[in-house]
């Protein structure tokens, strides 16, 4: 998939193919007059590297990753990025105040408190730079940073320990959350139902909360400034880290209905979705709405099918069918579309034309009603 984002980033066509191989060797060929930086980010696993490291011999790659074997592999020159240290960490939070306080040791012992992780620095900053905007002085917001995070429990804890790194992550997301208005933290909480590590656009979160597009925007400002989340003007969408919305989850009572109301509200009619997140996400949300029920006859709906490969790409309807579990007649109707993918990435209007000769008949009623 990535693959094809890049081939369409770069030639501005729809990707005309499928088969990773393909792919690889067409990319090469479009690299070859280019002069680009390629960045390859956690890479686990050389074979995933391989396909973009192909021709471009004018382009370079950067390759981050955990995994030293995958270096060795790619023979690649070793730059390392150590943790933070504690005078970076120390300047992170400094850039909370108007000026330099006169006695840093209290800010060091907050960086080496929060295990000198970005995340918790930033999610510390903005709180200080809350307090000190509203009047308090350097010493006083410091003082009820570690009050706040003395009450929620993390007097200290391991940084080499995920788990108690979570706890801490917690913590801190816990002090920015009752800075909040009650009605602004629930619906701070309520983004935690958005999938991971994708950018959320505006007039969803807009649907999910009931709010006009000047409230909207004005607290999702508001939960950036509190490093709750990324807020891109830009692009009007937004970004949440995972630990982040791991945890907002966690408070979340009734995530089903959460769910339930963004598809009331923001997504009422399936066959008219405003835009691709839309499409691309509205299945996955009727799932875990508890409305398998609802999403069923729309994978057996010839023209819903259309429309969705249509406004995502093939590979997004069929991923959907994962979401029917054991569903002996989904599993057909998956296999056929996966069969038929090479074609239709590229001739989606030939959809009719790959279920009629690939479709099984007489097993299924839903698939007899998909042929007739």
């Amino acid at each position: 998939l990535e693959l094809t984002k890049m081939y369409a980033a770069l030639t501005g066509d729809r990707p005309p193919f499928v088969d990773a191989e393909d792919a690889a060797i067409n990319l090469a060929m479009r690299l070859e007059d280019k002069n680009c930086l390629i960045v390859l980010d956690d890479v686990w696993n050389v074979h995933d590297a391989e396909p973009f490291l192909r021709g471009g011999g004018s382009c370079a790659r950067v390759v981050t990753t955990r995994q030293l074997d995958v270096l060795t592999e790619l023979r690649a020159a070793r730059v390392l990025v150590d943790e933070m240290t504690g005078p970076e960490s120390v300047q992170l939070l400094l850039g909370a105040f108007q000026s330099t306080p006169a006695n840093l040791e209290p800010v060091r012992a907050l960086a080496r408190r929060l295990g000198e992780w970005p995340l918790l620095l930033r999610l510390a900053a903005s709180q200080l730079r809350s307090r000190t905007e509203r009047g308090d002085s350097t010493a006083g917001a410091l003082s009820f940073v570690n009050r706040a995070l003395d009450k929620r429990g993390a007097v200290a804890f391991d940084r080499a320990s995920p788990a108690a790194r979570h706890d801490a992550v917690a913590t801190t997301v816990g002090v920015s959350l009752e800075l909040l208005k009650s009605a602004d933290r629930r619906r701070c909480i309520e983004l935690s139902i958005f999938a991971n590590d994708r950018a959320v656009p505006v007039t969803a979160v807009r649907a999910l909360w009931g709010l006009d597009d000047f409230e909207t925007e004005a607290l999702l400002g508001e939960l950036d400034a509190a490093a709750l989340l990324n807020f891109d003007l830009k692009t009007a969408s937004l970004r949440m880290h995972d630990v982040c919305r791991a945890f907002l989850g966690s408070l979340l009572e009734d995530a089903g209905a959460v769910h339930r109301r963004l598809i009331e509200n923001g997504w009422p009619d399936p066959y008219a979705l405003p835009d691709p997140y839309a499409w691309r996400w509205y299945s996955w949300h009727v799932a875990m709405s508890g409305g398998k029920d609802k999403l069923r006859p729309l994978l057996f709906d010839h023209e819903w099918m259309d429309r969705k490969q249509r406004a995502t790409e093939i590979h997004a309807l069929v991923h959907d069918y994962d979401l029917l579990g054991t569903d002996a007649a989904g599993r057909v109707v998956q296999d056929t579309l996966r069969l038929s993918s090479a074609a239709l990435s590229r001739f989606p209007e030939q959809l009719p034309t790959q279920l009629t000769a690939r479709l099984p008949p007489g097993r299924f009623p839903e698939v007899d009603a998909i042929l007739s």
